[in-house]
């Protein structure tokens, strides 16, 4: 069902529930209807969705229509009616929105002050590195001019950190003097700012799903990925390259990127992430690398044996059952084969042992010439393998190239 008829039903929760789906569906020819509803519908609830739901459609369409008109429209009225909707004008990435934010953050009412602050923190995290210095440069003159509210210049200490503006710090000396919340908000940014500077703190595989920090995630499948290990990167499309600071920001394979502190949509608390072009990649640690390896295992594997052992080495800090395996794979695909070795003996040795295990224990022994335990292993495999193991052909395919 088309979720645009349910926006006129009578019923509240439908109409919320039509736009939060229309967030999701919607197009540019959307987004002049949502900030209308915005401002006029009856409950708070549905007007709060619609400023969302505007701004989202908003920023995604923003290279494909002019975004001005939908600007014009949001100002056209007094921005108390629903400050929600001063977002939509983060899809107009420009100067001249760089000094009409500027200027509401210091908006005698709170609440235009707070959705101004908002729409500044979106403008500056959805709008990646082209606009950062003009941003930066604009907030430093606010905190220093004097005439911007205590909790508007709050928030500018915030962003500073979620942006690491490493040569933000006179400004920083400034906000302090602001108050006690002040001092532990430049504290906490300056953390934040020395943080990123450090270019082993990058190191892990960095996964992206396509969206910017305050939006739905495309789809379940990485649409990009990037292994860093030691000032090194390899990543998907048969990138590779350097990590390299360049004066306040950091070049990647020779491309433009942002160390940002950002929280990803369905999770709580922020946490690093690294921003190129449209695509924010997030650093994948713990049970959640152990899940973003094994659709990736080729790529990773062909980008080179050290992007390999790198990875390999952080799956050996997961616990559980699964990740030897894993990590095995990764080392045998990415010609690792002693490190493999190393690490499959004692798992074949054990009572029971995988049989996903001893097949690639198998793969290795090829590997490294030693055809008689290859032949062993990959009949042991065989013969307790699941019928529908994914691995079964490729195994019955090994041992019939070794005569078995």
């Amino acid at each position: 069902m088309d979720p645009r008829s349910g926006l006129a039903s009578k019923d509240v929760t439908e109409r919320a529930e039509a736009v939060r789906a229309l967030a999701t569906v919607g197009t540019a020819d959307d987004v002049e209807g949502l900030i209308a509803l915005g401002r006029s519908d009856r409950s708070p609830s549905v007007r709060l969705y619609a400023a969302a739901a505007a701004a989202h459609l908003a920023l995604q369409h923003a290279d494909e229509v002019d975004s001005r008109g939908w600007c014009t429209q949001v100002m056209s009225e007094d921005p108390v009616v629903n400050p929600g909707l001063l977002m939509v004008l983060a899809a107009s990435p420009v100067q001249a929105t760089v000094k009409r934010l500027g200027r509401l953050l210091r908006d005698p009412r709170s609440g235009v002050r707070v959705g101004a602050a908002m729409a500044v923190r979106r403008l500056g995290l959805s709008a990646g590195a082209a606009l950062d210095p003009v941003l930066r440069e604009a907030a430093a003159g606010w905190i220093h001019g004097g005439r911007h509210p205590p909790d508007a210049v709050l928030e500018l200490v915030k962003l500073a950190g979620e942006l690491g503006w490493c040569d933000f710090d006179a400004a920083l000396d400034t906000a302090r003097e602001a108050g006690r919340l002040h001092g532990e908000q430049v504290a906490l940014a300056t953390e934040r700012i020395a943080y990123r500077r450090d270019l082993a703190r990058w190191d892990g595989l960095w996964v992206s799903y396509g969206a910017d920090p305050f939006q739905p995630e495309k789809a379940p499948a990485p649409e990009g990925w990037w292994v860093l290990s030691g000032g090194e990167a390899s990543g998907s499309g048969d990138r590779s390259g350097a990590l390299t600071a360049a004066g306040s920001g950091h070049t990647l394979c020779a491309t433009e990127v942002r160390w940002v502190w950002a929280q990803r949509v369905g999770e709580e608390g922020a946490r690093p992430a690294i921003q190129q072009g449209v695509h924010l990649f997030w650093r994948q640690d713990g049970k959640a690398l152990l899940q973003a390896v094994p659709p990736l295992i080729d790529g990773i594997a062909a980008a080179g044996r050290s992007a390999a052992v790198a990875v390999a080495g952080w799956l050996g800090d997961v616990e559980g059952t699964v990740a030897p395996r894993v990590r095995a794979e990764l080392l045998w695909r990415g010609r690792a084969l002693p490190e493999a070795e190393e690490l499959l003996a004692p798992l074949a040795e054990a009572k029971r042992p995988s049989a996903a295990v001893l097949w690639i224990l198998a793969e290795v022994k090829v590997g490294l010439g030693d055809l008689d335990s290859a032949r062993e292993l990959v009949a042991r495999a065989l013969a307790s393998a699941p019928k529908r193991a994914p691995w079964r052909r490729d195994a019955e395919s090994l041992q019939a190239s070794l005569g078995g």
